[in-house]
């Protein structure tokens, strides 16, 4: 086979291969016209598949809702939200056929709220695994299912149960799309309006919590302020979970069952001090 080339960038051939036996030459032709074959003409394309940007995976498991003072020992003054979160479970099941028990219709109510606060949360974290660039937030706030009742400064801390288990993974995804998972520690820290808008700091000032850890998810607060008496909102969101790198994005999923968040070793579901004395 002979190849003569011109300087305007069009190639002749005398017996000219098919194309599929351009190799040699192939990269050269890229983009050139054939004068044997003006209208065959063809360009080589090299497409480098990028790979996902590494991020976190939080996996979040909705328990049996439990714990909080007695409803009965709560001011009716600050329970004027939970009617409100009733009738939304109610609207959204009035043709389910669920038990409306105390605590059946907060862990429903808990679950709509997760859903609704996940689907915006990962809007960004999508964005960012395009490979767009997005201003994401570092951590994802925690749902209180019941109330707390702080009946002054000194009191000693209290024990909110978040009623939710819970793991982290970080996510590698090579080019071809393949992910490597590995399970990570994560920290509980109180949300900014924690600090400024409640007397409540957190016992132990950040959570850390194991990778192996899957217990349900628990702060412990007490009244760093004076006041005569503090009382949560149910549902208020007073803590955050936060990857142990903020440089990537965390995407939160919920699963159906314990199993789901993976394994958790030797570490199980021992809370507070647990591990040692």
């Amino acid at each position: 086979m002979e190849t003569t080339s011109t300087n305007n960038g069009v190639y002749s051939q005398r017996h000219a291969p098919d194309a599929n036996a351009w190799t040699s030459i192939g990269t050269k032709l890229a983009g050139c016209t054939s004068a044997y074959r003006p209208f065959n003409a063809y360009t080589i394309v090299s497409i480098t598949k990028k790979p996902v940007r590494a991020y976190y995976r939080l996996k979040i498991f909705i328990s049996e809702v439990v714990g909080g003072d007695d409803n009965s020992k709560i001011d009716p003054k600050y329970r004027k939200e939970e009617q409100d979160h009733y009738n939304y479970v109610l609207s959204d099941n009035i043709n389910k056929s669920l038990p409306f028990t105390e605590n059946g219709w907060k862990r429903e109510r808990l679950a709509q709220l997760y859903k609704k606060s996940l689907s915006d949360h990962n809007e960004d974290v999508t964005k960012y695994k395009k490979g767009e660039k997005v201003y994401f937030d570092a951590g994802f706030d925690l749902f209180y299912p019941a109330y707390a009742a702080f009946e002054r400064f000194g009191d000693g801390s209290k024990k909110l149960d978040h009623c939710v288990k819970c793991s982290m993974e970080k996510v590698d995804t090579d080019k071809d799309g393949n992910e490597t998972t590995n399970p990570v520690g994560y920290y509980l820290f109180p949300r900014s309006s924690t600090g400024t808008k409640t007397p409540l700091s957190l016992s132990n000032s950040v959570g850390i919590i194991d990778s192996g850890y899957r217990g349900n998810i628990i702060s412990a607060f007490y009244c760093s302020r004076t006041t005569d008496k503090y009382v949560t909102t149910m549902f208020q969101r007073l803590v955050q979970i936060c990857p142990p790198d903020i440089s990537y994005p965390v995407e939160v999923v919920l699963v159906d069952c314990e199993e789901d968040l993976g394994g958790g070793g030797n570490r199980g579901s021992g809370g507070f001090g647990s591990t040692g004395s």
